[in-house]
């Protein structure tokens, strides 16, 4: 693009029009892009051609796909669409060589990834793993200005979500919905992000990952724990319950809920009635208020696991979704 001091290309600018586009002889094809091919072409073209000193300081001075790249390599960022690959094709044109600086962006174009293609292979792959991500980078085509990893860093992917959120490292629960906030919060701070579909598989998978379930979930796993096995009074102490204070025989047939854990063993009776309390001593354990329950479940978390405790006992598992 730019000739040495004291060479034909700065005592004579139109010599490199006349070498590229003689009166008489081969005139360089437009599509010829590459600076070793424009100069193997003037060094080589029949009765027209020139020596190598003019070939160099010809292929140097024009436009090519190698002068937009160097541009590009030297700027700290990957271009942002083909419009700007474009204008640095125009700028590099000292020439003004026609057509060429429109051929030349095209080529590049076609070379180097811009901020657009990777937006676009990122939406079409949907990657959710930082090695996916990686790869749709490469995808959209060869990195000019930045790097692949510079460029990962700014996608979101599940590895960044279960580094920030870790359910180990607090008391309160990690629900899907929190996962799926923290996701879209870092996807709206990327210029590559804004699919609403990559952002929900990324929150998907890590949800998987770190054993956060929807609230709902969670919600329903309680309600059926608190529940638990429906028993009567009857059943489990039999017609003696009558004999207690208080308990009728309309009481002593209505079921209660009897908490077990997974194994099968009896947790707790929902319930603080007399009748309540004579199935708790009846099964070896404690009768406690259904709102005690509900109260004391709690979820624990790891890694890819979600269990409803009572007291310290596992009461279900529940699988993410």
């Amino acid at each position: 693009m730019a000739a040495s001091s004291n060479s034909l290309v700065d005592s004579d600018p139109d010599a490199v029009r006349r070498i590229a586009f003689p009166n008489s002889g081969d005139h360089l094809p437009d599509d010829m892009t590459d600076r070793d091919a424009v100069y193997r072409f003037l060094r080589n073209r029949g009765s027209s051609r020139v020596d190598a000193d003019i070939a160099g300081q010809v292929a140097d001075a024009i436009v090519t796909s190698d002068d937009v790249i160097d541009i590009l390599e030297a700027r700290d960022d990957v271009p942002e669409s083909r419009d700007e690959i474009r204008e640095w094709a125009e700028t590099a044109d000292e020439y003004d060589m026609g057509g060429r600086a429109s051929t030349v962006a095209d080529a590049v174009d076609e070379e180097v990834a811009t901020v657009d293609d990777i937006r676009e292979s990122v939406f079409e792959n949907e990657p959710q793993t930082r090695e996916q991500v990686e790869q749709a980078i490469q995808q959209a085509g060869r990195v000019v200005g930045s790097s692949t990893q510079q460029i990962a860093n700014e996608i979101v992917t599940v590895e960044d979500v279960t580094a920030q959120i870790d359910p180990g490292a607090t008391s309160e629960p990690v629900y899907r919905e929190d996962v799926q906030q923290a996701v879209e919060s870092m996807d709206s701070e990327s210029r590559f992000g804004g699919d609403p579909d990559r952002v929900g598989r990324v929150a998907e998978q890590a949800s998987r990952e770190m054993g956060a379930p929807s609230q709902a979930q969670v919600n329903a796993a309680t309600s059926r724990a608190a529940t638990g096995e429906q028993v009567t009074p009857r059943d489990i102490v039999g017609d003696s319950i009558t004999d207690i204070d208080g308990v009728g025989d309309s009481t002593a047939d209505t079921p209660m809920p009897v908490i077990r854990d997974q194994s099968g063993d009896t947790v707790a009776v929902a319930g603080q009635s007399a009748a309540a309390e004579a199935v708790a001593q009846e099964m070896g354990t404690e009768s406690v208020g259904i709102g005690e329950v509900r109260e004391e479940m709690r979820l624990e978390q790891s890694a890819g696991e979600a269990r409803l405790t009572f007291r310290g006992r596992t009461i279900d598992e529940i699988e993410v979704e």
